[in-house]
């Protein structure tokens, strides 16, 4: 396959032919990031000459692949509500799959980051973006799946408000009142009983709760070394900087024991 180098990423043409993206109205353009499951890659509508991107997964191993179909249906069930990240189509071959995604300004983590020099968006900005989340993860809920890995890098924004939900690879289909066992995510924002058997939803919970903490204060809730961060979660404490007085309630509410897991 042809090789193409963009900002030290490489990536393989598709073995998806142009024709068969042509057939879908898209056509890929060059590679511009590399996450866990994937490399990004800037796309285009050739109808409408609207940008996307195209989220490019190679399977490698069946572990590859299982996560891309669940990725793929979990997206595509979720469709049709304006906190969750559109999704135009997916296509496939015996070696690689594609998601083709509408392109948003950046994640939140960057907007995050960008904003009162990286100390957190304050509390009355975060309440209009954390109420734009949280109604994304109750429709992901409604349908019966469980995002399992929310954080600042898989929400979406736009400078003009939008907030959207992204990046459903370790999100599981799950009824409630169940449990399961196995951790996904990102060990940061992963709830404390993940480490055994745990409902899916108050997982996504305590998730939330931390990343509030991270979207007012632009730090997370438990600071310390990774090996430290079970030790200080299990305990559900929670300092707050000064001028944390308001989104207190919540923070105490998410990131405890006994938190609720309906949003």
């Amino acid at each position: 396959y042809e090789i193409c180098e963009v900002t030290g990423v490489q990536t393989c043409a598709l073995p998806i032919s142009q024709p068969a993206m042509a057939s879908h109205g898209f056509e890929l353009g060059k590679c511009i990031a590399k996450g866990s499951q994937g490399n990004v890659c800037l796309a285009r509508n050739k109808n409408t000459g609207e940008e996307a991107i195209g989220k490019v997964v190679c399977f490698d191993s069946t572990k590859a692949y299982d996560l891309f179909d669940v990725e793929a249906r979990n997206t595509m069930l979720l469709q049709g509500h304006q906190n969750i990240v559109r999704c135009f189509d997916t296509l496939a071959s015996d070696v690689m799959g594609v998601l083709l995604l509408e392109k948003m300004d950046m994640d939140l983590l960057t907007y995050i980051l960008e904003a009162n020099n990286g100390d957190g968006v304050g509390e009355v900005e975060a309440a209009q973006i954390f109420r734009k989340i949280c109604k994304g993860l109750k429709w992901c809920h409604e349908q019966g799946i469980a995002h399992l890995d929310l954080k600042p890098e898989n929400i979406l924004v736009n400078c003009d408000g939008t907030v959207r939900l992204a990046d459903f690879g370790a999100s599981v289909s799950f009824a409630h009142g169940k449990t399961r066992t196995g951790r996904r995510g990102t060990l940061l924002y992963c709830a404390p009983e993940m480490s055994a058997a745990y409902c899916p939803f108050a997982a996504d919970m305590w998730s939330l709760g931390v990343l509030l903490h991270v979207l007012v204060f632009g730090r997370w809730p438990f600071p310390g070394k990774e090996s430290e961060l079970d030790a200080k979660a299990k305990k559900g404490i929670v300092r707050l900087p000064i001028g944390g007085e308001e989104c207190s309630h919540a923070l105490a509410d998410l990131v405890c024991k006994d938190r609720k897991s309906v949003v």
